[in-house]
């Protein structure tokens, strides 16, 4: 259950990545700096796939904590 949520979470956050990328080349297609945003995203979007891991084995360490104790 845990999962799917958090494929759902990633999910949206790809397309308001996506959505923040059309939105930039419609507003300015002449700038230089839409490939730089390009990178940008997936930059976020991989800081962000860390922090979820990050999250799950925080989340998963405090399971065991609490069983244990």
């Amino acid at each position: 259950m845990l999962e799917k949520e958090e494929e759902e979470e990633e999910e949206e956050d790809t397309k308001q990545a996506v959505e923040f990328n059309v939105t930039l080349s419609e507003e300015c297609p002449e700038r230089s700096e839409m490939e730089g945003a390009r990178e940008e995203t997936e930059v976020n979007k991989e800081m962000l796939r860390i922090a979820t891991e990050w999250k799950r084995s925080t989340d998963a360490a405090c399971r065991i904590r609490a069983t244990l104790a």
